[in-house]
């Protein structure tokens, strides 16, 4: 608006269609130059440099509306890609723990090769907030396991964890850094994750898991197969 308003003015003044201003000490306006109009009581230059509004919010998270757009701090289209605003407040989560089994040697009087049975294991959770759990992280969350295969607990007669929480740093809107509690209680890091253009954070791995099962008759511990484990998070509803 102030640029307009000095566009107009220079253009009436390169033409001489306005008159010069009074001089100071007159009846007239005690303004500069550049005021548009000869009312002593407008000062308006004073009068637009402090009534200057921001175009976009510029703190969101002080409570404050600074561009006066009616909405404040995340609830501002503005701040969708600034901390805290674009963490989510749950996540949906899914587990797969798929292990194949190797031959193995085992000694029960005699010699033999045993073929390790293969087996696999997948859940959801769906991982609402918890306050405080993990001290250096943004947040945690928290659910649920529901699981639609279990083989490796039934072949391990073991029984599977009915719940589970994760902690995460949100480097960026994208980046995403996952924590999980160790048996000794101190939170770790399990990997760094990149969207992957669809809202999905995935963590990957294979490993060996090597052991000794019982009666097989040997003192070693051999490679008992391969375990491949995919970990897949993304915000509740997207």
């Amino acid at each position: 608006m102030r640029t307009t308003r000095l566009f107009l003015l220079l253009l009436l003044l390169s033409f001489g269609l306005i008159a010069c201003p009074t001089t100071r000490g007159g009846t007239g306006d005690d303004d500069d130059s550049t005021d548009d109009d000869d009312d002593a009581s407008d000062d308006d230059d004073a009068s637009d440099d402090d009534d200057s509004v921001p175009n976009t919010e510029t703190d969101c998270d002080d409570g404050v509306d600074e561009d006066e757009d009616g909405a404040t701090d995340c609830a501002d289209d503005d701040c969708a890609d600034v901390a805290p605003c674009f963490w989510p407040d749950a996540l949906d989560h899914t587990g797969d723990f798929d292990f194949t089994g190797f031959e193995i040697e085992c000694d029960i009087g005699i010699p033999i090769d045993i073929d390790v049975d293969d087996c696999r294991t997948t859940y959801s959770s769906a991982l609402s907030t918890e306050t405080g759990a993990c001290p250096t992280c943004d947040r945690t969350f928290e659910g649920a396991f529901t699981y639609s295969e279990d083989s490796c607990a039934e072949l391990l007669d073991s029984t599977s964890p009915t719940s589970g929480a994760f902690g995460v740093n949100f480097t960026s809107a994208t980046d995403w850094e996952f924590f999980a509690q160790g048996d000794d209680g101190v939170w770790e890091s399990i990997g760094t994750t990149t969207d992957d253009g669809a809202g999905n954070h995935s963590i990957t791995g294979a490993d060996v898991v090597s052991g000794n099962p019982p009666d097989c008759g040997v003192d070693d511990d051999q490679d008992l197969g391969s375990l491949a484990v995919t970990l897949v998070w993304r915000a509740s509803g997207k």
